[in-house]
This record gives structure tokens, C-alpha cells and sequence, in this order.
């Protein structure tokens, strides 16, 4: 796309009121010359884009009576589809609030506000403007770094405004202007009041609970608009401008220019722009309104493709949008020239001011094939920046100024700013760690020009989702900075990592990364195991458990069931433990009991281990509590007899089945069956027993007499 500029016409119309009773009113408009003029932009497809400001005055009287619709464009005398945009009310409010960096490196652009800002509001309220004044300030020291003043209102006067400023003195902090965007933006605004923040600050911004994609939202949303006054090169505060359609102003700049250039964006003023297609050469642009006077217009002329094209080399364009690291020399300004109607470049003259701001032209030297160069020898040191504009005149006397107010910044000139690049931090390792173990961090961090080795790395770490942060230096070989956190933080919850880095010139780089914790295995290394019993309980059931810790999440749980009903989950106790240390690598004893059940039912059980990295669980046993359908008896119950008498048969009934006899002193015809033959040996009292499958046991006592003579 070629561009070209074009100072002459800007349209200012004189309103004459002529109102009559029964009649409409009658206007009368000509053309006045508004600066900057009508700007015209070729485009590669022969069309151009016509654009400009007018104001409309009655009675030589500012106002905005008319609207849009109101207005008639024209060029070449053929009506013509275009945009105005009609001002805001006359006796409007704006409600501004200064977001003010208070660092050390602001005491001038303090001094500034205090000595400017009355007749910033002096502009504003001649041209019917109510306003009212805020301020935040950031930056300062001791914390907060972010404040705002009156406790968040609008000062009763532009005097208490001025006096507060008065009062500031730079000190040093963090630049949280993102919070600062937010929190203007929700000042308690006038319903109709213009909404104007003016970021005033030297430095790229530094998040806190706000970083820029998350605070402009917040921003637009409140109907805030920014005016930057800082450096081009700093994306953040152009991004905010941008975003919110405000604009940008170089902080090196006269500060109470910049005020008025302000004051007078938001006064009264008609903006007008069109596309035309009607080629190159002279052309007539008309803006009266529609109730004009015959006679009364005026038309004002504009040409299309017939100026020099002044067309930057692509190292000059790079070093405009992405700066030179501090200390370059020299600078190496290139640029190509050329007549699109066929004339001659007869001059080509460079205007810059150098960080000392101190104006010159000079005339370009010619490279041949439509090239011209200019060689800046000064040195740019750190926010040091190299203004410059470029005028080319041709054999007819036309001519080109570029930037008009084009460029990288407003004002006419574009800007090759010298800056010491904030830190680069590269990768952050590692992903995951091991638990309760020391976890080493690296970065890789780079910084130009000055290198890693004179950096300030600070690793800032915690347990995922604690408030509170640790923080340790770290330190460099080649490049990689490492440092070791402590194995208490290394839990089963997770590591939140921020590397810091700041550079000599306090250029502030910050980089977030997490870690997860390793596998830990869990496992059950034995359960007590209990077989059918005549028992009812309680049963007690014990677990040896590794790989656990239940100060992190760890949970140890009995699960049992009664004759295959629903199953109870009941948590077991640490009982024994060799040492409060880690438990990844120890055993632990982990006791709990099963209630008393009924006798004839079934009690299955197994024990469940997790830790917030794995989980595992037990065979499952199970064990009956007996019950025989009718107890365990031997016929007959008891029995007298004599050392020499006839065996006596005896009887098992009941129980579980297959029975087992025996005998204190006599003899026994079988152990094993359901009945026996009894012989008695020895007098006395003696006892004969007989025990199930279960376990049960029945006994009846003889009374063996002494052998009858």
C-alpha cells in the first residue's frame, strides 16, 4: 500500500441561524482549513481513503446542532457515501482519573502534573465541559504499590486534585498499572459523562490480579477510554490504548502539549472519511449542510496520487516497531522516494530530535535508485528514543511529510527507541517430582545485552492451592539458573512454580510452571485372616500398609459384609509406626473391628489403601460364626459302673456331622463314629467327650465303681 499526506483542507462550517416563524431555518457553510488537513492514503487498488476533522460553529460559536444525517459530502460536486461522526453534547462532563507510576524514575512527569493540570481543565471548561479529576497512583514504596487517593473519588476540586499531586514524591515498587486500569475504569462515573483514564508511566506493566488480557475486558466493558502517555515500544500500554480507542502520546514530549492535544479530542469536533474510486489527479471535496444557502459553499482541493511516496526500508521499519538494544550506534536511517506522476524528487530532508531533544534537519543523502539514507551518530542509551520524520518534495512543488500523524506514535514523527529488553525465561524443569524428596529447578533465562550472569533470579514456590509463597535465590552456570525446594513442600498436593528474573535496568520477567507429583505405590503387606469360629465377635482385624500418608490425603478403610448384604466401610487407625518420616518407604500397623454379628452368619471382609497417587486393596476372607441345627449331646447323659463291667454303648447326636471321641481313664471301642462302647479301667470318676466337625464339643461324666469281689 502507498501512502500519501496531504496539509490544506480540514473543514470547519459557519452555522448563521435564520430562523423564521412558519419558515425553516437557513444555513450558510464554507470551508475553513482545520489542521492537520485532509489526509489522503492511496491504496494498492487505485482507491484512496479521504479522511478529516471539521468543526461547525453559529456564530462563530462552537456546536454540534447537526447530525449526520444533516450533512451532505461531496467530491467533484457528486454526492458521495460517507461517515461523520458528530461530537459529544455541548456542556458535557468528563470524568477523568489519573493512573500515575510514582517509580523513581517519574519525579519530571509528577513535576508536570502538578504544573499543568489546571489549564488542562481551563481547556476542557471553556468549551462547556463539567469535569471532575481522580487519581490512583502506583509504583510507590513502602506497600501498597497501588493506592487510590481521596479513597477512591472524584476530588471536590481540580485544587484538591493539584494539591494531592503536589504532595507525591517518586519512590519505587512494582508497576500493577493492569489493576490500576481496572479499578479507574470503576470509578464512580456521571451517567453521561466521558470516561477518560490517562495511564501515565515509563514501564510495561507488572500483573498482579490483573494482567492485560484479563483487565481490558473489565476495561471496555465500563466504557473507559485510555490515553497513554508513555513509550510506543511498551505493547502492553499500546494495547491498552488501542483496545479502548484512545491514544498515545510520548512521555518525552512537552507534557503540557500533550494535555491540551487531549483537552482538545474530547471538545467539540466532526470527524468525516470516505473511500473513492475516482483515480489519481486534482479532486474537490464539499461538507455543507443540507439546508445550504445557494452560493454559500465552498470547496476545498485534494489530489490523488500525485505526491512523492516515501516508502521506509524494512531494517528502519523493524527498528521502529521492535527498537534497538541500548547503546547501538549509529543508527542507519533508510528510505526509498519516488514521483507517481512521473516527476522528479528534487529534495529529501530528515527532521529528528536526539534524546537531548534538541531539533535538526538535514538534507538525505541519495543512494541511487530512488534510495536516500541519513547516518545518526548519537548513542541511545536505556528509553532513549531517536524521533524522526521525513519531508520529500518534488519538481512541481509538492511535497510529503511522513509520519502525518501516522507512524508509531501521534504527533508527525516516528520514533527508534532504545530499550533494555526485559529478561527471556525459557524452559522450567521438571514436570514432576518425586514425594517428600528435594526437588531441583532449573530455568533457562537470557538476557540482552548485558547476559544471564548479571541477572537477579528469584524462584518463588508453594504447595498447590496454599496463599502463601516460599522464595529462594537462584543461581547461574551458562545460562541455567537452579536452585533446590525443600522436601517438606513436596507433597502428594502438587508444586506452583515463579521463576523471577530482573535485569540491571529492573526489567522484570516472570514465568509460572507446575509440577505433579510422582506414582507413590501403595501396598497391603498383610491382613489378619480369621476362619469359622464359635466366636460372635467383636472381630479385630489388623493391616500392614505401605507406601501411605494420611497427613496427605492417605486413607486406610476395613469393607465387610454380612451375609452378603450391603457392605460397611469403617476407616482402621494407625497403630505402630517406626518413625513419623516418610512413609513411602515404611511399614505401618493400621487396626480396626468388626461388631459382634449373630451366630450362623457369614462375615466377608477385605481392607482398601490409597494415597492421592494410587490406591490398592486386600484378598477378601471370610469366616462363619457356627451355629448346628440342634446342639451337640451324647445318650445317655451319664452313667454308674463297676472295673470289670460290660462295655456300655453311648451316642452323638447334633452338631456338624463326623464326630470324634475320647476318654479320660476307660477304654473306647472307636474314636470316630457316632456311637462307642465304653469299657472302664480305673475307678474313679471319669469323663467321655465327643467333639464335631465344628468344633463342638459335648462330655458326660462315669462313675466307675471298684470291681465287685
Amino acid at each position: 500500500m502507498k501512502k500519501a499526506y496531504f496539509t490544506g483542507l480540514w473543514l470547519s462550517l459557519l452555522l448563521i441561524p435564520g430562523f423564521t416563524i412558519g419558515g425553516p431555518p437557513s444555513y450558510t457553510g464554507h470551508n475553513v482549513d482545520l489542521d492537520p488537513g485532509i489526509q489522503v492514503i492511496d491504496n494498492a487498488d487505485g482507491s484512496a481513503l479521504v479522511s478529516g476533522y471539521f468543526k461547525l460553529f453559529n456564530n462563530q460559536a462552537p456546536s454540534d446542532v447537526l447530525y449526520p444525517a444533516d450533512f451532505t459530502v461531496k467530491v467533484d460536486g457528486n454526492p458521495v457515501q460517507a461517515t461523520i461522526v458528530r461530537p459529544p453534547k455541548p456542556k458535557a462532563m468528563a470524568d477523568v482519573v489519573f493512573c500515575m507510576d510514582i517509580s523513581g524514575s517519574m519525579s519530571s512527569d509528577i513535576q508536570a502534573v502538578k504544573t499543568h493540570t489546571q489549564a488542562f481543565v481551563n481547556k476542557l471548561t471553556s468549551q462547556h465541559f463539567d469535569v471532575r479529576l481522580g487519581l490512583i497512583t502506583f509504583g510507590q514504596r513502602p506497600q501498597p504499590f497501588l493506592r487510590q487517593r481521596n479513597n477512591g473519588h472524584f476530588y471536590a476540586t481540580e485544587q484538591d486534585f493539584i494539591n494531592e499531586v503536589s504532595g507525591l514524591n517518586a519512590s519505587g515498587g512494582t508497576e500493577e498499572w493492569f489493576d490500576c486500569l481496572v479499578q479507574a475504569s470503576q470509578y464512580p462515573y456521571r451517567y453521561g459523562a466521558e470516561r477518560i483514564t490517562l495511564l501515565i508511566t515509563d514501564e510495561n506493566g507488572n500483573p498482579k490480579q490483573y494482567n492485560i488480557n484479563t483487565a481490558m475486558p473489565v476495561v471496555k466493558n465500563n466504557a473507559s477510554k485510555v490515553y497513554g502517555i508513555s513509550y510506543s515500544n511498551l505493547s502492553h500500554v499500546v494495547q491498552a490504548v488501542n483496545q479502548t480507542n484512545g491514544q498515545l502520546y510520548n512521555i518525552r514530549d512537552p507534557f503540557e502539549s500533550i494535555l491540551d492535544s487531549i483537552a482538545n479530542s474530547i471538545i467539540n469536533t466532526y470527524s468525516v472519511s470516505l473511500l473513492t474510486h475516482v483515480g489519481p489527479g486534482q479532486h474537490w471535496l464539499h461538507v455543507t449542510p443540507i439546508a445550504n444557502d445557494p452560493g454559500g459553499e465552498d470547496k476545498e482541493a485534494f489530489k490523488i496520487g500525485a505526491n512523492p511516496v516515501i516508502s521506509l526500508s524494512q531494517v528502519t521499519q523493524d527498528m521502529i516497531n521492535q527498537g534497538v538494544i541500548l547503546g547501538t550506534s549509529p543508527l542507519n536511517i533508510e528510505a526509498s522516494v519516488t514521483d507517481p506522476d512521473g516527476g522528479t524528487i528534487q529534495m529529501v530532508n530528515i527532521s529528528w530530535a536526539d534524546p537531548a531533544a534538541i531539533p535538526t534537519t538535514n538534507t538525505m543523502n541519495t543512494g541511487g535508485a530512488n534510495l536516500y539514507n541519513y547516518t545518526y551518530s548519537g548513542v541511545l542509551n536505556a528509553n532513549d528514543c531517536f524521533a524522526f520524520g521525513i519531508q520529500a518534495i518534488d519538481n512541481e512543488g509538492r511535497n510529503t511529510t511522513v509520519p502525518a500523524n501516522q507512524g508509531n506514535t501521534p504527533g508527525g514523527q516516528w520514533r527508534i527507541c532504545a530499550d533494555d529488553p526485559t529478561p527471556v525465561i525459557g524452559a522450567i524443569t521438571p514436570d514432576t517430582y518425586d514425594y517428600q524428596q528435594p526437588v531441583s529447578v532449573s530455568a533457562e533465562i537470557n538476557d540482552v545485552p548485558s547476559g544471564p550472569a548479571s541477572l537477579a533470579v528469584t524462584l518463588k514456590y508453594r504447595e498447590t492451592g496454599e496463599a502463601v509463597w516460599g522464595n529462594m535465590p537462584m543461581s547461574e552456570n551458562g545460562g541455567l539458573f537452579t536452585a533446590t525446594i525443600p522436601d517438606l513442600v513436596a507433597g502428594f498436593k502438587g508444586i506452583e512454580l515463579e521463576v523471577v528474573a530482573q535485569d540491571i535496568s529492573n526489567n522484570v520477567a516472570t514465568k509460572a510452571h507446575s509440577l505433579t507429583v510422582n506414582t507413590v505405590p501403595v501396598s497391603i503387606i498383610d491382613v489378619t485372616r480369621h476362619t469359622d469360629t464359635l466366636d460372635t465377635g467383636p472381630f479385630a482385624i489388623h493391616a500392614i500398609v505401605a507406601g501411605l500418608d494420611t497427613t496427605s490425603g492417605g486413607q486406610v478403610d476395613l469393607v465387610y459384609t454380612i451375609n452378603g448384604g450391603t457392605a460397611t466401610t469403617l476407616p482402621m487407625t494407625q497403630t505402630v509406626t517406626g518413625a513419623n518420616a516418610s512413609l513411602s518407604s515404611q511399614t505401618n500397623l493400621y487396626i480396626e473391628r468388626i461388631p459382634t454379628v449373630n451366630l450362623g452368619e457369614k462375615v466377608c471382609y477385605f481392607v482398601q489403601a490409597s494415597n492421592p497417587t494410587a490406591n490398592t486393596h486386600s484378598q477378601e476372607h471370610c469366616f462363619e460364626t457356627l451355629q448346628p441345627a440342634a446342639p451337640l449331646s451324647i445318650t445317655p447323659t451319664s452313667a454308674i459302673m463297676a472295673v470289670g463291667d460290660n462295655a456300655l454303648e453311648f451316642m452323638a447326636a447334633g452338631g456338624y456331622g463326623t464326630y470324634g471321641w475320647n476318654t479320660l481313664n476307660g477304654n473306647l471301642s472307636t474314636t470316630l463314629a457316632d456311637k462307642t462302647l465304653y469299657t472302664p479301667t480305673l475307678a474313679g470318676l471319669d469323663k467321655l467327650s465327643v467333639q464335631d466337625l465344628r468344633g463342638f464339643t459335648a462330655t458326660v461324666t462315669v462313675n466307675v465303681l471298684p470291681a465287685l469281689p
